[in-house]
């Protein structure tokens, strides 16, 4: 049966959701916030508990069904491309690179906290699993009413931060060493490092951690000798 122009929008809208989870869960918040009373005590139950993608498109699908919403999902879902146009995502958030997501989470709401952004209205939207922190705090980061050139500089500045951070991270209980090397064999050390895909430090410590095990090894082995010429029997002399 041929859908009619309804019918149409309304499928439109729904595989819109489905690939946009920021927009979903926006959307959601959104409704919670203004329109809460408008939803059935089934609804509201399923709301908050929705502590997914999946759970969150479902709940927006059913409420809009209905003919009496007394908002219109058009309406939102442009409202939310408003924001998506002035808001980029962060890109460079691993969503399944748990401290990431958790310094993303925590560094979005002590940030955004300090412009008097109130959270009481999302604490016990879902439950704190990883994917949800980090919708959260992207629903922290679009909802927030600053202007576009702050927006961008919150990201600049998050962004370097995690750099520090991780460079902090890896070169924690490291030691500088600074050497001399001829510029022949700096040269084939960057080679070597380059070849094996890896960075000079990291080729360095490699090399030095092989080169450790070989001089332990070797020194078992000369020690398992020593023991068995220790409890070597002497020949007895039958002349």
């Amino acid at each position: 049966m041929k859908m009619n122009i309804e019918e149409e929008r309304f499928k439109y809208q729904t595989d819109y959701l489905k690939k946009k989870p920021r927009a979903c869960f926006w959307i959601l918040q959104k409704l919670r916030d203004d329109v809460l009373d408008s939803f059935s005590q089934e609804q509201r139950v399923s709301i908050a508990c929705s502590n997914n993608h999946s759970l969150r498109v479902k709940i927006l699908c059913d409420y809009f069904s209905s003919p009496e919403t007394p908002i219109s999902l058009s309406s939102l879902i442009s409202e939310w491309n408003e924001i998506e146009k002035k808001t980029k995502p962060f890109q460079w958030i691993d969503i399944k690179n748990k401290d990431q997501v958790y310094w993303f989470y925590m560094h979005i709401r002590r940030k955004i906290n300090s412009n008097n952004y109130d959270f009481t209205a999302i604490t016990d939207l879902v439950h704190m699993e990883l994917s949800e922190l980090y919708y959260i705090a992207h629903y922290i980061f679009d909802d927030w009413s600053s202007s576009q050139e702050s927006k961008e500089l919150l990201q600049i500045k998050m962004k370097k931060n995690w750099e520090q951070k991780k460079y902090r991270d890896k070169v924690k209980g490291k030691k500088v060493l600074n050497i001399y090397l001829e510029s022949k064999v700096k040269d084939e050390l960057k080679k070597l490092a380059k070849e094996n895909n890896k960075t000079i430090t990291d080729f360095v410590e490699n090399l030095i951690q092989k080169e450790v095990k070989l001089v332990n090894e070797r020194k078992r082995r000369e020690e398992n000798i020593n023991k068995m010429n220790k409890n070597r029997r002497p020949l007895r002399d039958c002349s």
